[in-house]
């Protein structure tokens, strides 16, 4: 399962242990988009936890977002999960 997001993104990212840090909405811009790839519960992380993500716009293709970031800066989202062999989704 993956799901494809566009989200707006910091002028300057800033990364912590493979995590980006949460920016004002006047230090982001619009149209950036990273492929999600799961999450993580985690109470030590702003809004219980974090997404993982794949994004190939920045020096980290594997990293992850915090639920507060991706609650305040998701603009649009889709999911896409595999059918088994032989069953259709419905």
């Amino acid at each position: 399962m993956a799901g494809l997001t566009g989200m707006r993104w910091p002028r300057n990212e800033r990364w912590q242990g493979g995590i980006l840090g949460m920016a004002p909405p006047e230090r982001v811009f619009d149209g950036h988009s990273v492929l999600l790839v799961g999450y993580l519960d985690d109470p030590s992380q702003p809004r219980g936890g974090t997404v993982l993500i794949r994004n190939t716009g920045s020096g980290l293709n594997d990293a992850a977002i915090t639920y507060e970031y991706l609650s305040a800066y998701v603009n649009d989202a889709a999911w896409v999960e595999r059918a088994p062999k032989g069953k259709p989704t419905s």
